[in-house]
């Protein structure tokens, strides 16, 4: 009897065995073709993002205007810059690119003897952005006037052209 007993508990065991290995093969293949099921890919883009343009820098003149300038005399000219872009600015350039001569009677530049030396400081200035003109003790240039200036630069005006650059910082 036993060896009876031990073959039925041998068979139910092997078929037990096979129940339980097919429940789990069944479950782990279902399992795997529902997750196979939910898996997707695409490609695509998002909404576009265009780059900015650089506004330029602008300069002007600190007023009012800086009269006594004599033959073989120097002046110091101040002025301002705006940054009208988003972003600050740092100086990178500052200089004179000629003179605007008016008043005197046929004074020119040239026969005025005129030079010109901008503040070394100048450059490295930080300008903000958003339109606010900056003004600071470094943005300055100083006019000098030759001994041997022409007369006919009596009472003439003197205006610095002034050509900056900076770069974004």
């Amino acid at each position: 009897m036993t060896s009876i007993s031990a073959h039925k508990i041998s068979r139910h065991g092997r078929i037990r065995r096979l129940s339980v290995f097919f429940v789990a093969s069944t479950a782990l293949i279902g399992g795997a073709m529902a997750f196979a099921a939910w898996m997707s890919n695409g490609t695509g883009s998002s909404q576009d993002v265009t780059a900015g343009t650089a506004a330029s820098l602008t300069v002007n003149p600190v007023t009012p205007a800086i009269s006594g300038l004599v033959p073989g005399g120097s002046k110091v000219s101040s002025f301002t810059v705006t940054n009208n872009n988003s972003y600050k600015v740092t100086l990178g350039t500052v200089t004179v690119s000629g003179f605007t001569v008016s008043g005197g009677t046929g004074c020119t530049s040239t026969n005025a003897g005129l030079s010109s030396v901008v503040n070394s400081a100048a450059v490295g200035t930080d300008v903000a952005g958003g339109g606010t003109p900056v003004s600071s003790a470094n943005l300055t240039v100083t006019v000098s006037m030759s001994a041997a200036s022409d007369n006919g630069c009596q009472g003439a005006t003197f205006t610095p052209n002034l050509s900056v650059s900076g770069a974004s910082s």
